[in-house]
């Protein structure tokens, strides 16, 4: 289940939601933000023991729901603002929703099933941390039998 704290306690000092919250503090990733209109745009953060990334969302993009191959997970919202609707895989019929501005965290486990989309009129950037690393991700329908699993492919980091 998200949470809106890094103190979550599913997660120690080196979850994911704290890692991210460093980043986010630090700034090395303010070069590799890259606004492009109508794209989202990736690059790789170099950390130790986990994978990150910084993505530019241009106002009406995203990525459809998916999850993280069971790997735990953080995003910080660094810049504008995110919508993500999200569910576990025990309660694929419950869908909510989180409206995350500047400075919101959610932090999740491998049971994360999410969406993430810039409704606003303006860029936003976040921070992402997966641990351990990405090696898939499935990608939902909404007829269950047309989802499809992505083995890992930096092409399609969120």
């Amino acid at each position: 289940m998200p949470t809106s704290s890094p103190l979550h306690p599913a997660f120690g000092p080196s979850s994911p939601a704290v890692l991210a919250s460093r980043l986010a503090r630090e700034g090395d990733w303010c070069a590799m933000v890259e606004h492009v209109p109508g794209e989202r745009r990736f690059s790789r953060i170099d950390v130790d023991g986990a994978e990150a990334w910084v993505i530019s969302w241009a106002p009406g993009t995203g990525l459809g729901l998916h999850d993280h191959g069971g790997a735990a997970g953080a995003l910080v919202v660094v810049q504008g603002s995110l919508v993500e609707q999200w569910r576990t895989r025990r309660a694929p019929e419950n869908l909510r929703t989180n409206w995350l501005t500047t400075g919101s965290v959610v932090a999740f486990d491998g049971d994360h099933v999410h969406e993430v989309t810039n409704r606003d009129t303006q860029p936003a950037v976040s921070i992402h941390v997966y641990a351990p690393s990405l090696e898939r991700m499935t990608f939902f329908a909404d007829d269950p039998r047309d989802d499809h699993e992505v083995r890992y492919s930096p092409a399609r980091v969120g």
